[in-house]
């Protein structure tokens, strides 16, 4: 089977790290600018370095991605315009994103540029590739945890993947980490994670307790002895993780990988072995303890994390010296060859041309007469040889002269200038015809915030009482309570569900029933899904909660066959009024998130809103699996929950819930959110009280308070210690 050509993608934090990977053979290269990226401690790039970055990688058939992967405030949202223009202008290949509303406004106002969908929008299966021709993304960058096998499946579906190969690993899935933001207020949905994970617990399961360990930090990713598997796979780009490492980092692994890509791409039937020393300079470049080749053939597993502290190893430095001698410190040059013809009375001509038979020919002035001394051709040839600081060397020149010429230096210069630019142009162009596409806009757009409703099957009222169930003893609890009559919506996980089917329906006919989904959707589970989905519609449920977009993109494709209505939970992010309006095209129902404090809130909220006003927070959604990792797997036993304690150095408790069925981990907060003395029940928008490690008591204390709440009777809540999260504070 003949392989395909895989591009390689280095990271670069800083101007010397670009150039480095670009000399040690990197075929695209992502970069963060000053603003928006999910790497907001990176040196990062100005405006102007960036553009002559762009420029460079081109000259040399290079592209070059702009990170966008942050969620962004409404605060914030008329600055994207202008930032990218510029990059855009200069030829920028793509934008990496995160927030659906930077997706809608960037497709609509940057034609014929790619947008990718990041790592942070966790996606995890094949039915979100349907989404993506309509929201305009080109290339999805997976979630690390897929398998190589899901890898391929998202492939075959018909959309490029963009696989990490290299690099660090977090422990939740990319982009539903709350850790950071609500512990410390550093959000890593803003690239400002404080690496929490990376901290040691005590951890304690079914009476089992282990001493303080590193239970939430994974080794770094090592992929290179699997680059034969990853090509035949059919991935579109090898991604290597680390714009904060230091450009030694990215020119060796860089150099590394790309001398193994090539190596099996020219000879595939040969044995692949990975020599030792290239193993020792890639342990020795920047990496945490030991190497693992991550989730490429393993869903988890203690192997899998680190031992001791998650410190980076020493740095040799005969290895950096090598690498900065071979990559770092220069620029290429193109070299050239250049021709000049000057005859008295014609116009001035002068022609340059690469090794690879590129070239232009320009004109310049009329040659005059000398009056006085006539130029002569050395002195010609000498001034339109200066090439100086620019990207092109002479390896050769020839000046062809006729009669007794004048020619002022200034003339030649402007000449060569002229010639140098056009051919700057037409080497651009023949690596990128595309470019000649792009038209942009000379001032910024109006934003317009209209929310798109011709979606919306079902009459919703200003405000409401919702209720999120995660359990059968929480769903009995409610069904026993008086509050039950004031609720619009019952969200159900699936044991309450399936509690709610066999009881009868025991609920009033006029509140809403609707399946709250798992918090993660793998290919392996997609079409049990379906059909359990199809199932609840024949059996009356009124809707489907959905937390990311594989789902959302599943609710859509059994949309188009039946009647029934997409809410969207927190963890479908809805920062802006952008993103609103994207949202709403799908959903009935927009969950506001958890990072937004009440002003930024208050500009979202409507009647198609919903905010969670109790509840413990869902910090992380993990993979790998806190109770497997530091006592044994337990899908086998019960009913596949179970729940390990992680306890940090402030003695703060933390409940990480299993769920064996579709195997993930839920990591919550150690106290829950509760929102009575900051929301008023009359605010516009619906407001949930959300249960998820409660037993029946408090259950019942909680919607006991809450229905006195409603009635605005001032009584204690009923426990001591609570958070408000970002109600008060803004997330950096």
């Amino acid at each position: 089977m003949e392989s395909h050509k895989v591009e390689l993608l280095a990271p670069a934090g800083n101007y010397d790290s670009f150039i480095g990977a670009v000399n040690a053979g990197a075929d695209a290269i992502y970069v963060g600018g000053e603003k928006f990226s999910a790497r907001a401690f990176a040196d990062n790039f100005d405006s102007t370095t960036l553009c002559e970055c762009i420029k460079y990688a081109h000259l040399f058939g290079r592209k070059v991605y702009l990170t966008l992967n942050t969620l962004i405030k409404e605060s914030e949202f008329s600055e994207i315009y202008e930032y990218v223009v510029p990059f855009y202008n200069a030829g920028l290949d793509g934008v990496i994103i995160q927030d659906l509303g930077v997706l809608k406004f960037l497709r609509e106002h940057f034609p014929h540029m790619e947008l990718h969908a990041s790592t942070q929008m966790a996606v995890t299966g094949t039915e979100f590739v349907s989404l993506c021709k309509e929201l305009g993304i080109s290339r999805v960058v997976p979630a690390r945890e897929l398998s190589l096998q899901e890898l391929k499946a998202i492939r075959d579906a018909g959309i490029e993947v963009e696989c990490f190969i290299h690099g660090a690993m977090c422990y939740c899935y990319s982009g539903m980490c709350l850790m950071s933001s609500i512990l410390g207020g550093r959000s890593g949905n803003r690239g400002k994670c404080a690496q929490p994970c990376r901290l040691p617990y005590h951890v304690t399961a079914d009476n089992m307790t282990k001493k303080d360990s590193y239970t939430l930090s994974l080794k770094d990713m090592c992929t290179i002895e699997h680059i034969p598997a990853l090509i035949e796979a059919g991935m579109d780009s090898f991604k290597i993780e680390g714009r904060m490492k230091r450009s030694e980092y990215a020119a060796g692994v860089t150099a590394l990988y790309r001398k193994y890509i090539d190596l099996f791409l020219e000879n595939p039937d040969v044995n692949f072995q990975i020599s030792e020393e290239d193993k020792h300079v890639l342990e020795s470049l920047y990496m945490r303890s030991e190497l693992h080749d991550g989730y490429l053939y393993k869903h988890n597993g203690k192997e899998m994390l680190t031992k001791d502290a998650p410190s980076y190893s020493g740095l040799e430095e005969k290895i950096l010296g090598d690498i900065r001698q071979k990559y770092l410190g220069y620029t290429q040059k193109i070299r050239v060859s250049l021709y000049g013809f000057f005859e008295v009375s014609q116009e001035s001509v002068l022609t340059l041309c690469t090794e690879s038979g590129i070239s232009v020919t320009v004109n310049g002035p009329v040659v005059d007469s000398a009056q006085k001394a006539p130029a002569t051709e050395e002195a010609v040839l000498k001034q339109l040889s200066k090439f100086g600081n620019t990207h092109f060397t002479l390896e050769f020149a020839e000046v062809h002269m006729e009669g007794s010429a004048f020619i002022p230096n200034g003339v030649l210069n402007a000449l060569r200038r002229k010639a140098q630019e056009q051919l700057e142009h037409a080497i651009i162009h023949s690596y990128f015809p595309e470019l000649a596409l792009r038209h942009v806009a000379e001032e910024a757009p109006m934003l317009g915030h209209e929310v798109d409703r011709s979606n919306n099957l079902y009459h919703r009222n200003k405000t409401g009482l919702t209720l999120l169930l995660k359990t059968r003893e929480q769903y009995e609890t409610v069904l026993a309570h008086s509050i039950l009559k004031e609720a619009e919506i019952l969200y159900l996980e699936e044991e309450a569900l399936e509690a709610y089917l066999v009881q009868n329906k025991a609920v009033p006919q006029d509140i809403k029933i609707v399946y709250a989904m798992p918090y993660v959707l793998r290919n392996k589970d997609l079409n049990k899904t379906e059909l359990y989905l199809n199932k609840l519609l024949n059996d009356g449920i009124h809707g489907v909660l959905v937390r990311n977009v594989e789902e959302l993109a599943l609710a859509r494709k059994i949309q188009c066959r039946r009647s029934f209505a997409i809410y969207t939970d927190a963890s479908v992010y809805c920062w802006n009024r952008e993103a609103k309006a994207q949202i709403s095209k799908f959903a009935e129902h927009i969950t506001l998130p958890f990072e937004l404090n009440a002003k930024e809130l208050r500009g979202l909220r409507g009647e198609n809103t919903e905010q969670v006003i109790y509840g413990y927070i869902p910090l992380m959604v993990s993979a790998n699996c806190i109770y497997k990792t530091n006592a044994a797997c337990r899908l086998s036993h019960k009913d596949g929950v179970h729940r390990a304690y992680l306890k940090d150095r402030y003695d703060k408790v933390f409940t990480a819930l299993t769920n064996c069925k579709y195997c993930y981990n839920i990591i919550y907060n150690s106290v829950p959110l509760s929102l009575h003395k900051k929301y008023s029940h009359t605010m516009s928008g619906f407001y949930r009280l959300q249960f998820s490690l409660e037993d029946a008591e408090n259950t019942r204390d909680i919607l006991d308070y809450y229905k006195k709440w409603m009635k605005g009777v001032a009584c204690e809540f009923p426990i001591k210690e609570y958070t408000t999260a970002h109600e008060n504070r803004q997330v950096e």
